[in-house]
């Protein structure tokens, strides 16, 4: 594996390709540079978290990335306007549930339009080891429909946003019916799934707080006791980026649950398991994994995550029960 591969993927843009000789040295100096920024990030938590909270909010707002990027607006709606076939890429470093949410925006806006889309996964979260610049699509999924030959290339967020007003299950039509996820991971989850009908719950934490109230553990677990009560499930899976929850859950449960082993976790500072420092595949798989175990639970008790709502779009039937700070 290309040692640059390595890197957590926001920092492979600072190394760039270098001479052998040099990238050592350049990645240590990339890896103090992070390592001081998470450590600062992690102390304005403690110190101040609604400060921390506006700042992240700052940087990933819809208006500073129009100003910062109005030229390629621009040509991205000259496409759109032509009706031409277009490559939409989405580069932003997110987790699964937020590119899927992309694709499927793009998916509809380009139905809005009349447009044919062509997805590009490039977001460097997922990127395999093996080809951390490309178009990892197809490393992951398969596409139901054919590639064109685009006219142009643009990026997801610079485009008309006719999908962005969509329910989840009108995204979740257009995703879907674009492409599928790949049976190797469909075969992986299989081997994990019992044979009896299963709850399932879902803890999203580390930094999740940005987005939506935060829910303790302790709530969360008691809503799952409550419906493994009344409903005579005696089988649960237990999913989240904080090892945590899952001890908990075994302690209060025993036997009866079950887990991926996963790689992929919430660090101390509260960097989410998306951004660890792991290669692409490794992080794709076990969330993919994990989102068709979910899929497949009679029952689902989760907090808010774009993971565990993409894995209610696969299933047949299901039970959801979303735990907030304002849920009985």
């Amino acid at each position: 594996m290309n040692a640059a591969s390595s890197l957590d993927p926001r920092l492979r843009a600072s190394v760039g390709v270098l001479p052998d000789t040099l990238r050592p040295m350049a990645q240590r100096r990339v890896r103090t540079r992070y390592t001081l920024a998470v450590t600062l990030q992690a102390a304005l938590r403690r110190v101040s978290p609604s400060t921390y909270k506006a700042a992240v909010k700052l940087r990933r707002s819809e208006l500073l990335h129009q100003i910062a990027h109005m030229p390629s607006r621009r040509r991205a709606r000259q496409l759109f306007r032509a009706g031409c076939n277009v490559a939409v890429e989405i580069r932003g470093a997110m987790g699964l549930g937020g590119i899927l949410s992309n694709a499927g925006e793009a998916l509809a806006s380009g139905k809005a339009h009349d447009v044919t889309i062509d997805l590009r996964l490039t977001s460097p979260t997922y990127a395999p080891s093996w080809d951390s610049k490309g178009d990892w699509l197809d490393e992951y999924f398969v596409r139901r429909q054919p590639v064109h030959v685009s006219r142009g290339t643009c990026e997801v967020r610079d485009i008309p946003g006719a999908g962005r007003t969509l329910s989840l299950r009108k995204k979740a039509e257009f995703v879907w019916d674009y492409m599928s996820i790949q049976s190797k991971f469909a075969d992986e989850a299989k081997a994990y799934i019992p044979p009896q009908p299963y709850a399932a719950v879902h803890f999203r934490g580390s930094d999740k707080f940005l987005e939506a109230a935060p829910v303790g553990m302790t709530k969360v677990l008691e809503v799952v006791e409550r419906q493994l009560q009344t409903s005579a499930i005696h089988k649960l899976f237990v999913a989240s980026d904080e090892p945590r929850f899952v001890d908990l859950a075994q302690q209060r449960f025993g036997s009866i649950v079950f887990s991926v082993p996963l790689q992929a976790v919430a660090t101390a500072s509260g960097v989410p398991a998306h951004f660890t420092d792991l290669p692409g595949e490794i992080k794709a798989k076990e969330a993919l994994v994990t989102m068709l175990i979910l899929a497949q639970a009679a029952i689902l008790v989760k907090t808010e995550s774009l993971l565990s709502d993409w894995a209610t779009t696969l299933a047949a039937q299901q039970q959801v029960h979303l735990v907030t700070p304002s849920s009985q």
